[in-house]
């Protein structure tokens, strides 16, 4: 079965499309973010994605680079080796479409209408904390801080 030329052509033209796909995706993942404004949780969150993304494309184009000099065939030499970095960029790109979702799905990254809101109601929660705890404060007493549950 892997023997079969057939597969490793395909493999190699998968290889060259895939590594083109994540390079598109990191680039749009980058002008998306100028937009973004996260919260300290989200961007955390971001952070992981993007050393995620960044690193499975560093993996695939370590792997593109040596499947091209080997002018497409598959490493007979080192061929363990290679299927090792292909499971780890496997796992690596596996990591970010987690991390992207959690963006989208449980931060509300790039959801414009959640991002108004969320903004809003931020600082919403800003000036219920610090807004009374300024107006309880004089220089002649001690600071009053509320308790907040």
């Amino acid at each position: 079965m892997f023997k079969h030329s057939g597969f490793h052509l395909a493999a190699w033209l998968n290889l060259i499309a895939g590594t083109v796909a994540i390079a598109v995706s990191v680039a749009f993942g980058m002008v998306a973010e100028l937009k973004l404004k996260p919260s300290l949780i989200a961007h955390t969150t971001l952070d992981m994605h993007k050393i995620l993304a960044f690193s499975t494309l560093s993996f695939a184009l370590l792997l593109l680079v040596w499947r091209t000099g080997l002018r497409g065939r598959f490493p007979a030499k080192g061929g363990l080796l290679y299927l090792l970095l292909s499971g780890v960029g496997v796992t690596l790109i596996t990591g970010a479409g987690y991390y992207g979702g959690e963006m989208v799905y449980r931060h509300g990254a790039a959801v414009s209408i959640i991002d108004e809101f969320s903004r809003e109601r931020y600082w919403k929660q800003l000036e219920n904390i610090y807004v009374p705890a300024a107006a309880n404060y004089s220089k002649d007493s001690t600071l009053n801080l509320p308790n907040y549950p």
